[in-house]
């Protein structure tokens, strides 16, 4: 009889280890055990009570019911061990399966925050990308901004200074005069210029036989010129750029001061002088355009033509006469501007 319950015991035992991953399964076995123990119990308790009614009628048979009663009693502590054990595996299973849930919940949070740092970074990551293709177009926008084969400054404002050279005659001195210029360039070819020179100092010398000495006075004068320009060559590709040009002026002159007013020589008439004339301009310029350097240096050499003589009247003697041409040479510093 021991060896059946303790062969039913070990299959019970197979059974639920068999399926202890089921945990509703494992609870179900062990109300089963339980159960079966309490209907144990109750027959035990049924048999004792008529191995008690029995007891005196037949001895020799409640011997018997005694010792199959002590093996039912043996069998019913193996079973009770065994449910027990059970009972304490079950816990342990439920403590390593709780354990196991906690871990990956553990482990999912992880990976949670793992995705959403690594959707972070992707989105860092663009920022980064599109950050560097801005950056890549400003770097490939950068020989366009320095360096342009076909680019040209639109504007540029020049200084200079011009000299007189055909006026610097025995009795006539002149100096350099400071000169300021705008050019407007709509074309790589050409372009339109406005030029004003003042003040621009003359000096003359009058011998009065009257006084037996030489009288200085000086004359201050303007000119203001504009015109139209064409390069001779390509402006681009050559730093040193001729250029021709065309244009009209306005020019006058007015006497200053007396050299000799502190002795009070009586002068007679003195007359300034004004006129206009038509001029031509040639020029050689030195510039690195396609650098985009916004420096320029320039010499030129005008040619004035009068509308009139130029004849300046100190009240001294005979006027003096200049002539119709003035011929006048710059060299000057001019500073560009681009433009669309």
């Amino acid at each position: 009889m021991s060896k059946v319950f303790c062969f039913i015991g070990l299959m019970i035992l197979f059974s639920l280890f068999s399926f202890s991953q089921d945990m509703t399964t494992i609870y179900s076995n062990l109300d089963i055990i339980n159960n079966k123990i309490y209907n144990l119990s109750q027959k035990v308790s049924r048999l004792s009570k008529s191995v008690e009614s029995i007891r005196s009628s037949n001895k020799e048979a409640i011997d018997k019911l005694k010792k199959e009663f002590d093996e039912i009693l043996i069998d019913f502590n193996e079973i009770r061990i065994l449910s027990q054990s059970m009972e304490s595996v079950c816990s342990r299973m439920i403590e390593m399966n709780d354990s196991l849930r906690y871990n990956i919940n553990e482990l999912r949070n992880d990976v949670n925050a793992v995705l959403g740092a690594q959707r972070i970074l992707r989105t860092q990551f663009k920022e980064v990308e599109l950050q560097m293709e801005n950056l890549n177009q400003r770097i490939s926008k950068i020989p366009e901004i320095f360096i342009c084969d076909d680019c040209a400054p639109k504007f540029s404002v020049g200084a200079s200074a011009k000299y007189y050279p055909s006026l610097n005659i025995s009795n006539i001195r002149t100096y350099a005069s400071p000169s300021l210029g705008f050019n407007f360039k709509p074309s790589q070819k050409y372009g339109f210029w406005l030029d004003y020179t003042s003040p621009f100092i003359i000096s003359l010398s009058d011998y009065s036989s009257e006084y037996n000495m030489t009288i200085s006075d000086q004359w201050t004068a303007s000119i203001i010129s504009s015109g139209f320009y064409y390069n001779l060559n390509d402006l681009i590709r050559k730093p040193i750029v001729y250029t021709l040009g065309f244009g009209v002026f306005y020019g006058d002159a007015g006497y200053d001061e007396y050299f000799t007013n502190d002795i009070g020589i009586d002068r007679g008439n003195i007359s300034g002088f004004s006129s206009y004339g038509v001029l031509l301009l040639i020029e050689a310029s030195y510039n690195e355009f396609i650098n985009k350097l916004p420096m320029e240096f320039y010499v030129n050499l005008t040619g004035n033509l009068f509308q009139k003589k130029i004849k300046l009247n100190t009240g001294i003697g005979p006027p003096h006469d200049l002539g119709l041409f003035l011929i006048s040479t710059s060299i000057g510093v001019r500073f560009n501007f681009w433009g669309k």
